[in-house]
């Protein structure tokens, strides 16, 4: 497992306003019939994406909180443009018990989830003019902010013998109207429910990768109970906000004005809500001592199912006791206080039968 070494501030689980968004929103008649985390986070992407239509958030820019947000639509007819959609979105999926977080890229501010089904971080946008994710279409795979950057490089042709120079933004970042690249197209793809980021009309609007010139993640989520420090502005202006965690790597050099650098995959994308276990013998060649740990946030407790006969809760710390079956599996899971569980770890032990040495008697 992989555990990042800078700390990320959660949002309290028990934060009031969370439930009092997820009730204003109708979060939850809105999530019934979904079969899977992914779709119930895509379903809120959409919702979020119809509140109003992307417009500045001048005058009055909004506090960091989605229940401000709404309250600026309500009263003036919109709630922002990227900075607030994303900022809605994360807070609803956060109400709900997954986590999110901010990204910004280039110009464009959007958010990443963690897909417990998938085991991974993913870029979802919920602005009113994309409402969409990006994804590899040799895998099916959706991408996270660090895919595409890479795909940005490749297509861009940047390495490290031609790095990204940050003093001439053009042709390197999209602006409005901008040709597309020269050369074959990534196999990449959208699944969005607007269509216009393939819009004909306007052929310079990019496919998301390109917009992952660079990328950062702000880090904390718990704007509802901590709201400072905070931008003032962010995004009606140059984004000189310190408080991001920026990627860096040989084709992407670091942007000196910024402080926090990394260009350690495990910082950005941590392993979270799954069971990482170390397996120890004991004096009996049929007990395995099992530990478990975890990165999960809100975490509620640790369950496990015995060669498949279901789900039980278990201590982190407990004795497997092995059947004298070829075969023992033990899979082992997390939940979180939300009720939303993890991707399972699973172990296969084949037990091998043996018995003391006893000769046969010589007159037989």
């Amino acid at each position: 497992h992989r555990y990042s070494s800078y700390e990320f501030s959660f949002e309290r689980p028990d934060e009031p306003k969370l439930a009092t968004l997820r009730a204003r929103l109708g979060l939850d008649s809105l999530l019934v019939g979904a079969s899977g985390d992914f779709e119930r986070i895509n379903r809120v992407r959409h919702l979020v994406s119809s509140l109003w239509h992307h417009r500045s958030p001048f005058p009055e820019y909004p506090e960091w909180n989605a229940l401000d947000i709404l309250d600026r639509r309500d009263r003036l007819g919109y709630g922002g443009m990227c900075v607030q959609f994303s900022q809605v979105f994360i807070q609803s999926l956060l109400s709900l018990g997954y986590q999110a977080r901010f990204i910004m890229e280039f110009c464009h501010e959007i958010a990443e989830v963690y897909v417990d089904e998938l085991g991974k971080w993913v870029f979802v946008d919920p602005e009113s003019v994309f409402d969409a994710y990006e994804y590899d279409t040799r895998t099916g795979l959706p991408l996270n902010a660090l895919e595409q950057h890479r795909w940005f490089l490749s297509e861009y042709g940047f390495s490290p013998e031609h790095p990204v120079d940050w003093m001439t933004p053009n042709p390197w970042a999209y602006y409005k109207g901008a040709p597309s690249p020269p050369g074959p197209k990534p196999p990449l793809d959208f699944a969005t429910s607007t269509g216009w980021i393939n819009d004909p009309v306007h052929p310079g609007y990019p496919p998301l990768h390109r917009l992952a010139g660079y990328f950062r993640i702000r880090l904390r989520n718990n704007w509802f109970s901590q709201p400072y420090p905070r931008p003032l502005s962010q995004g009606m202006e140059y984004w000189p906000w310190n408080g991001f965690l920026t990627w860096y790597d040989d084709a992407t050099p670091r942007v000196r004005q910024f402080a926090l650098h990394s260009d350690r995959e495990a910082d950005f994308y941590p392993t979270m809500h799954q069971v990482e276990y170390f397996l120890n013998s004991t004096a009996r060649e049929d007990e395995i001592a099992i530990r478990m740990i975890t990165f999960t946030p809100n975490l509620d407790r640790f369950e496990i199912s015995l060669d498949g006969g279901g789900w039980m809760e278990s201590p982190s710390e407990f004795i497997w006791k092995l059947r004298r079956d070829a075969r023992n599996t033990l899979d082992m899971r997390v939940v979180n206080l939300f009720g939303r569980t993890g991707k399972p770890s699973g172990v296969e032990l084949m037990y091998h039968y043996k018995e003391p040495f006893s000769p046969r008697s010589s007159n037989w």
